[in-house]
């Protein structure tokens, strides 16, 4: 432990003070070069390499990040895309490792819009899960992760987004597009191009190998990509590592003592645990794309897009040993039965994410101008499944541990015990789309038309496997069914008792659930004078569902389904430019989601008998509208942009219920029920240093870049819900302020970032719900447990250009390694019905101290 302890601070050591060794000389050539050399030049604001398109005129709320900012951003998970982006949080899965999408203005999860070359990601398994509300749940409720290898573009949208990504863009959306074989080209020239990257980070131990081939020749091009990511859990801080506890646990010989010993940080488990579970992470992608120039204006192409991701944990926050204390446990029955401590209590999470397409392209690109600049025709096929296992297990003898274990059906073997929850939702999707853009003059004035459109056709599926078994030894007949098979026996320890072995297996499902949907929409740029700029869009969506489940499967909590929903979003902005370097920005925008087929179906579905008087009924679709005005300035040495939004959220989804028209109670089902405003500020502020002054080498920037959100409004459900709790507030993130100082050298041959992070403690007011239970009102319960405190960090990111071909990347993330919590991990607290972290404990949710990272890029 010392021995690698010793190595990672050694290699730390080596990248940070050559990243600023290189940093700080380079930054005085640069400026002696600069004193002996006095030119006349003209300063232009803004990074020398290709900037992407702008989505709209106004450019509110819009982050654009192509391959080549990726890589500079050293991005390698989701949670890398908005490490620096105020106001974006990212939704772990209560401590699975996964994720459950982005957090924007206030909501999260299903209702920020992310699609992959159009595809979305797939409905959040979402149920009244009445069997775990304590610990994880049976799913994770998360998404598939991306492999951000493979992307050329990632369009963030703040904001309602659904003319751009359809249903779910209510609090933004982020739309990725992968790479195209051209991607991998410098210049028009070459018919044979390559990458290679290996990196490691050291908070997880993840390490990535990424290989790229591309070739041209004629007529044909093509490109074939892998990559390959191993890793672990996300270290916590360093010094929760050092410490160790003294445990009391029963003596599993059966004695019934109670004994002591002392157990290392890494081996504690239960409510005194300080650092996270342990996780084995392993993921593969593999993107390729070929095709023919039929002629100089069409081409057509085949896409291959697999990607599988695989996360196995072992739960340590609950114990890994049979106690006598009054804390949550892996079985309930730990203490009272006494053949059961011999085996070691373990708890395993599996999820398991694969994600197989393929695809056929058509580009119309005109090589003179006709009715069409360009279009774009896609016809995909996708199919997705993510499976969540939970394990729980009482079967290797103590203080073994074995994920493979099983009870043996053995009258010499008693106490052990195995329960298996199998989770798998599947999805088939058939997409057909289209692009296509035209540049015209109408009325003396240049339009830029976009009119797009599609189809999808999707199937789903969710098939639960339950298994348990047990064998142990009673006094007394066990009961009819109580075992699959039983055997009278005289023993020395229990006389003459009964042997009881239980193999019991159970497998429901929903059944084929099937929807449509059809889209079209249509948008324009255009300058309408010269102070004034316009661009339009608006969208049509006409989405069906339908389901027709089996007598066996109506019997199970599963019900017919039938509807259909039509809804219009639009996008209008506005930018006024009064002086060349000064603009008024407003943007009016919508959003919507349809209800997934998971909220349909209801909450109380596969299980094992029907829940009378829980019936899901049906819901509309939630809205957003949101309105945002700002201005930009550019002066030669800075820039200047900020803005203000406000955001009203409609008839969102929840777990509620309502008095029973034919019965005493409640009917608890998903209901229409939530209705609040929220709104915020985003400021950012860029300053060229050597514009400002000239003694300061060329190249240095300075950045800061502000944002917080808040809720505007909350308005109470109606009288009619008889229980219910407000809505969730935690996807609000605190006051976030980020501060760059970076450096470029001329021939960008070296550069650093030096990045300072602060950010406010979670607002404890948004975590007070307020809630109606059987008609009785109260306020003051809390959304999660924790509060945390503000923070700041610093990180020293950089890079080196050996030649154009190599170029090495590297960073110290936390360089004073202090030790803090950000909100994005607090949240998995959050009481939900989906899996969460229930520890008390909270250190374990500490970030990661001083830990770095290197990449080596090899293009050819």
């Amino acid at each position: 432990m010392y021995k690698h302890t010793f190595h990672s601070r050694f290699l730390l050591n080596i990248i940070t003070f050559s990243l600023l060794g290189l940093a700080l000389p380079a930054m005085a050539e640069d400026s002696e070069k600069n004193q002996e050399t006095p030119l006349n030049t003209i300063q232009v604001f803004g990074s020398k390499k290709t900037q992407p398109l702008n989505y709209d005129v106004t450019g509110l709320a819009e982050l654009k990040k192509t391959a080549e900012k990726l890589q500079a951003d050293q991005v390698e998970n989701i949670r890398d895309l908005t490490r620096y982006d105020p106001t974006i949080g990212v939704n772990e899965s209560g401590g699975r490792g996964t994720s459950r999408g982005f957090s924007m203005r206030g909501v999260d999860k299903e209702r920020v819009g992310i699609t992959v070359d159009g595809f979305s990601s797939a409905p959040i398994l979402r149920r009244y899960d009445r069997k775990y509300l304590h610990s994880a749940s049976t799913q994770s409720s998360s998404i598939g992760e991306v492999e951000y290898e493979n992307l050329k573009l990632v369009d963030i949208r703040k904001g309602s987004a659904s003319t751009e990504t359809g249903s779910g863009a209510l609090g933004g959306s982020v739309s990725m597009t992968t790479k195209d074989t051209a991607d991998f080209f410098s210049n028009d020239t070459d018919k044979l191009a390559g990458r290679v990257k290996l990196g490691y980070t050291s908070k997880d131990l993840r390490k990535v190998s990424s290989f790229a081939l591309a070739g041209r020749e004629g007529k044909f091009e093509g490109f074939i990509q892998y990559t390959i990511r191993d890793g672990h859990e996300i270290k916590a801080h360093g010094d929760l590592y050092d410490t160790g506890n003294l445990v009391r646990y029963y003596d599993p010989n059966g004695t019934g003592n109670i004994l002591e010993s002392y157990f290392k940080a890494n081996e504690v488990s239960g409510s005194t645990r300080k650092i996270p579970n342990p996780l084995d992470y392993h993921s593969e992608a593999l993107l390729s794309k070929f095709g023919v120039h039929l002629t100089p204006e069409h081409y057509l192409g085949l896409i291959l897009d697999h990607s599988k991701q695989r996360y196995f944990i072992r739960e340590m926050s609950l114990p890994n040993y049979h106690t006598d204390q009054n804390t949550p446990k892996i079985f309930d029955d730990q203490v009272t039965d006494s053949q059961i401590v011999k085996y070691t209590p373990t708890l395993f999470y599996t999820d398991k994410h694969s994600n197989n397409r393929i695809g056929l392209e058509y580009k119309f690109t005109p090589v003179n101008n006709t009715y069409l600049d360009s279009a774009i025709v896609h016809l995909d096929y996708r199919k997705l499944k993510l499976r969540s296992n939970v394990a729980r297990l009482n079967c290797a003898t103590f203080p073994n541990v074995n994920s493979n274990c099983s009870v043996v059906n053995d009258v010499n073997i008693y106490g052990q015990r195995k329960s298996v929850d199998d989770a798998l939702l599947s999805e088939n999707d058939i997409k057909i789309d289209f692009y296509t853009n035209k540049k015209m003059q109408i009325m003396n004035r240049n339009h830029n038309v976009s009119f797009f459109g599609g189809t999808i056709y999707s199937t789903y599926m969710v098939d639960d496997n339950s298994h348990y078994s047990l064998n142990k030894v009673e006094s007394s007949q066990p009961k009819p069914n109580e075992c699959t098979y039983t055997t009278p026996i005289d023993s020395e320890k229990f006389g003459k008792a009964h042997y009881c072995y239980k193999n019991q297996n159970e497998f429901y499902s929903t059944g084929k659930l099937k929807s449509k949907n059809y889209f079209v929409g249509l948008s324009d740029k255009f300058d309408f004078n010269q102070y004034l700029r316009l661009s339009l869009a608006g969208r049509f969506d006409s989405t069906r569902f339908f389901a027709n489940p089996t007598e066996q499967q109506k019997l199970r909590g599963n019900h017919n389904i039938n509807s259909s929903y039509n809804n219009y979003s639009y996008d209008i902005g506005i930018a006024i430019k009064p002086i060349r370097s000064f603009s008024i920005n407003y943007r009016l925008s919508s959003g919507f989601r349809v209800p997934s087929i998971i909220e349909q179906i209801g909450p109380f579905f596969n299980t094992d008998e029907t829940v009378k008087g829980f019936e899901q009924g049906k819901l509309k679709a939630e809205q957003s509208f949101n309105q945002e005005i700002g201005f930009n300035y550019i002066a030669p040495a800075f820039k200047l942009s900020v803005s203000y939004f406000n955001t009203d959220y409609k008839n969102l989804i929840d777990w509620a219920a309502k008095p029973a028209a034919d019965r005493v109670g409640d009917h608890y089902a998903f209901y229409n029920i939530h209705n609040f405003k929220t709104h915020g500020i985003d400021a950012k502020l860029s300053l060229d240093a050597y514009s400002l002054w000239n003694k300061l080498p060329e190249g240095l920037e300075y950045s800061i870049n502000v944002g917080v959100n808040k809720l505007k409004k909350l308005y109470l459900p109606s009288a009619e819900f008889s229980s219910f709790k407000t809505y969730p507030f935690d996807a609000i993130s605190p006051l976030k302020v980020v501060q760059v100082l970076s450096y470029n050298s001329s021939d960008e041959k070296y550069g650093f970032n030096i990045i300072h992070t602060y950010s406010k403690g979670k607002d404890p007011k948004e975590l007070i719900s307020y809630t109606r239970t059987g008609g009785y009102e109260a306020e003051g319960a809390r959304f999660a447990n924790i509060r945390t405190r503000s923070w700041f960090t610093t990180d020293l990111t950089g890079y080196y250009r050996y030649n154009k071909n190599i170029t090495v990347r590297a960073g110290v993330y936390n360089l004073f390694n202090y030790r803090y919590i950000t909100w994005e991990s607090a949240r998995q607290t959050s009481f939900s019905p989906e899996a969460r972290i229930s520890t008390n404990n909270y250190s374990i949710l500490a970030a990661p101290g001083r830990n770095f990272l290197i990449n080596l890029e090899v293009k050819f």
